[in-house]
């Protein structure tokens, strides 16, 4: 497993069809929740878009991603291309998961995230699980510096999630401060 992508990597330097489709054949029945990160990581190292392809494919299968936890090895990696992949392919069906998993890979690699990537991974998640919508507008608020009059199309969705647990919000969390000072802006 360790090798696969270097074989491949060698396969394609020297041209060996053989040892390419074998070592492919190889990791597409070898990923898995536990060896996606790896192989992720392998493919942007060799540079192997066919593995990347391949990763992108597997995460989005609809028990591998439900499997994803904000412990996940996959959340480690630090490249948004992959998630804004998951956001538009299945950001729809699986919305509200896949917002936990956003929310803290944007949290987790913050400083490589730049605000056009921040909006692609966000603008393809209709549902917010409520989990996510306080990390996601306090990542937008730092990302985009977000200060215009009329609410965002995240921090509307947002919203909506935290208006489902009302209950459960802290008032003196300073990221819902300019939403509570006039309410009557919020109707």
């Amino acid at each position: 497993r360790n090798n696969a992508a270097a074989l491949f990597y060698f396969g394609r330097r020297f041209d060996v069809k053989y040892l390419r489709l074998e070592t492919r054949k190889f990791w597409q029945n070898d990923l898995t929740h536990e060896t996606l990160a790896s192989y992720y990581h392998d493919a942007l190292k060799y540079q192997l878009d066919k593995l990347l392809i391949d990763v992108k494919e597997a995460c989005a299968k609809e028990a591998i991603l439900l499997s994803f936890t904000s412990e996940s090895p996959i959340l480690n990696v630090p490249s948004p291309a992959l998630w804004i992949f998951l956001a538009e392919t299945v950001g729809s069906i699986h919305s509200a998961h896949l917002s936990e998993l956003v929310s803290t890979f944007c949290i987790r690699h913050e400083a490589i995230l730049d605000p056009v990537h921040f909006v692609a991974l966000t603008n393809n998640l209709p549902t917010i699980a409520f989990s996510a919508a306080n990390k996601l507008l306090d990542v937008e608020r730092r990302n985009l510096g977000v200060t215009h009059n009329t609410l965002s199309s995240l921090q509307q969705r947002c919203l909506k999630a935290l208006s489902q647990g009302w209950n459960e919000i802290d008032a003196t969390d300073p990221i819902f401060a300019c939403f509570l000072r006039d309410q009557s802006k919020l109707f």
